[in-house]
């Protein structure tokens, strides 16, 4: 009996010892949950919202659009997808007709400064951008077809400036949406510049710089996102869940593509939440966001990289390509560019009968400056007077001169045509007016 009372003795501290421990871990347990679910201390960004927005009057014309399947149908901006069909410009006529309400409301709407409104609202409410752009660009088309080319540049011009205006305090999607609409509006500026007058023509340059000074920056752009996610982050993912339905609620509702199967797989990411609590989380998008801004604001070709992205499984997945999209937004400025010295290079040769020696016999008469090429800064445009006319071009992603070689176009899909040139980072050469841009 004796010699049990050590044995007891063990094991009742083994016992209390043990019970220290599992509350302890208990308390451990409690403190993580407490901290990683404690709603980060983020209030909704700050915009000042220009009075009156033409927001309210886009927002009008688009519930005023009829048939606008019909309208986004036309839209030619995506030039790799085929179309269903083939519209005559009877049908074209028609359905222009069936618009004038919601085309009136949207010319009144392009005369004021507009800005989207609180980021909550970029879901629930807002307009139909592709509908309404291509809707411009019909008008633009229906008055080519009898005649009125400067009626017809004014409309691809409302276009422009549409396609430009829509991104302040936008997300990445009125960013692209955006871009697109200038892309059309561009490619029906090209077809229409040539037969206008001298007269015109200024006129037409004069609203081209003009539109370019709405171009709002990328690093602008990104700002605009990164309040975007935050405040998703705070008010929809993580308001009223846990860190594990947060995760299961965002895998479902955003992600639904890439949904975890099986049991095995959807513990090892709730594993790997553990390290993470929903203020780090914000934090580490926050913080990665302002080193993109930082990157996006020096020149494309500085050798300074992109910044890792965070690890943890939110902001893994939230992450898109920013480079590709800047390379987007630096082509896009290149076109516009381009766009707007070929409109002052035509005008020069129907007052000249000749083209000038170099872009700086542009400026003042024809142009306010030459404009710079967004892929080497410091640079213009380059030109080249030739026999045949010129050589309007910008360097491009690679930041090289090629002396004008053009990015190789790739093949549309079935036809085999060589339309378009995309250009991508990766791409070697250069961006070419009549070739790539537009």
């Amino acid at each position: 009996m004796p010699r049990s009372e050590p044995h007891s003795t063990r094991r009742r501290t083994v016992a209390r010892v043990s019970v220290v421990c599992i509350a302890g871990l208990g308390i451990l347990a409690a403190v993580w949950w407490f901290l990683a679910n404690a709603g980060p201390a983020v209030g909704p960004p700050s915009r000042v919202l220009p009075q009156p927005n033409a927001y309210d009057w886009f927002c009008s014309a688009s519930s005023l659009l009829v048939d606008r399947n019909e309208l986004r149908a036309l839209d030619v901006a995506y030039l790799h997808r085929p179309r269903t069909r083939v519209r005559g410009m009877s049908e074209k006529r028609s359905l222009l007709r069936k618009n004038i309400p919601a085309l009136a409301e949207l010319r009144d709407g392009l005369r004021h400064g507009f800005c989207w409104p609180r980021v909550k609202d970029w879901q629930s409410s807002g307009f139909d951008i592709r509908a309404l752009g291509r809707l411009l660009v019909l008008d633009g088309e229906v008055r080519a077809d009898k005649g009125n080319w400067p009626g017809a540049m004014n409309a691809y011009l409302d276009a422009l400036e549409f396609g430009a205006k829509i991104v302040r305090g936008g997300n990445l999607g009125c960013f692209e949406e955006g871009r697109n609409v200038q892309m059309d509006a561009r490619k029906r500026i090209h077809d229409t510049y040539k037969r206008l007058t001298a007269l015109e023509l200024k006129a037409a340059t004069g609203r081209m710089e003009a539109v370019r000074r709405l171009s709002v920056a990328y690093s602008e752009v990104l700002r605009q996102v990164r309040d975007q996610v935050t405040e998703d982050y705070v008010h929809l993912i993580f308001r009223n869940r846990n860190l594990f339905e947060a995760y299961d609620w965002y895998d479902r509702i955003y992600l639904a593509t890439l949904r975890h199967d099986g049991f095995a797989t959807g513990m090892i990411v709730k594993l790997r939440l553990l390290p993470y609590t929903k203020s780090r989380i914000v934090a580490n998008w926050t913080r990665y966001m302002d080193k993109v801004i930082t990157r996006v604001r020096l020149p494309y070709r500085d050798k300074h990289p992109f910044p890792p992205v965070p690890c943890d499984p939110f902001n893994e997945r939230m992450v898109l390509d920013f480079e590709e999209r800047w390379c987007d937004d630096l082509v896009n400025q290149a076109d516009n560019g381009a766009m707007m010295t070929s409109l002052a290079l035509r005008r020069f040769w129907l007052e000249n009968s000749s083209y000038p020696a170099s872009l700086s016999a542009l400026v003042p008469g024809y142009l306010s400056r030459v404009p710079a090429d967004p892929f080497s800064p410091k640079d213009a445009l380059r030109y080249e007077r030739t026999r045949r006319g010129y050589l309007l071009y910008s360097v491009g992603p690679d930041g090289r001169d090629d002396g004008g070689r053009p990015i190789a176009a790739y093949p549309l899909p079935k036809s085999g045509s060589t339309e378009v040139s995309t250009v991508r980072t990766y791409s070697r050469g250069d961006i070419v007016a009549d070739v790539n841009a537009w």
